[in-house]
Order: structure tokens, then C-alpha cells, then sequence
């Protein structure tokens, strides 16, 4: 993996390229929503994993089922307890869930930066 311009398909042979991955599970059982829940995993560029460990605790790091290192400092999944989460919901898991998202991204920026990165 190397960087990507966020507008364009163009590879970055010199620069990292890292992935935030979001993931939101909404279950409907009948005609209610049952389980709100999310989910945000960080695969950081290979040539950066070795300081992101450096940065990390061991249970906040591992490998995918593919192999890769990921990064995930939530525990598993966070819970939404009522319905599912919209853009204008204003309520404390919501808040957790945008917290987790906003955390994830400049926790890799930052990494980036300190990789050197841009340049």
C-alpha cells in the first residue's frame, strides 16, 4: 500500500497510505431496530506499523484475518441503545460513536506526521 490523492486513482510510491474503516451494524428484527452498533479499525501503512506499535498497547493492535495490521482502540464494537444513529441525532452514544471516528483519523494523521509524512 502507498498514498493515494484523495481525488485521484494516482499512486504515491513514496508516502503511506493508510485506511480508517468504519463500520455500522443496524439489526432490524420484525419491524423495530434492535441493535445499533459501530465499529472503526485503522490499517496503517506497512512501512508505518512498526512505530504505530511503539505508540500502541498490545491489546489496541493485531492482525486481520488476512494477515494485516490493524489498529482498533474501541472495544470491539460501541453500542447504540435506541434506534440507529442519524446526522442530526444529538445524544451521548452518537457523540461516542462521531468521538471514536474523529479519534481514529487523527490518531493516523498523526501518525503520518511523525512518519515524516507529507513531504
Amino acid at each position: 500500500m502507498r498514498g493515494r490523492n484523495a481525488n485521484t486513482t494516482q499512486v504515491d510510491e513514496d508516502r503511506p497510505y493508510s485506511v480508517v474503516v468504519v463500520t455500522m451494524q443496524i439489526r432490524v428484527l420484525h419491524d423495530e431496530v434492535t441493535r445499533s452498533r459501530l465499529s472503526v479499525n485503522i490499517h496503517p501503512d506497512p512501512m508505518l506499523e512498526r512505530m504505530a506499535k511503539k505508540d500502541l498497547a498490545e491489546e489496541q493492535y493485531g492482525t486481520n484475518e488476512d494477515g494485516n495490521f490493524v489498529v482498533n482502540f474501541n472495544p470491539a464494537w460501541l453500542d447504540l441503545n435506541h434506534g440507529y444513529p442519524t446526522l442530526h441525532s444529538n445524544c451521548e452514544e452518537v457523540e461516542a460513536m462521531n468521538s471514536a471516528v474523529r479519534n481514529s483519523v487523527n490518531w493516523v494523521l498523526d501518525l503520518h506526521k511523525d512518519g515524516g509524512w507529507p513531504k
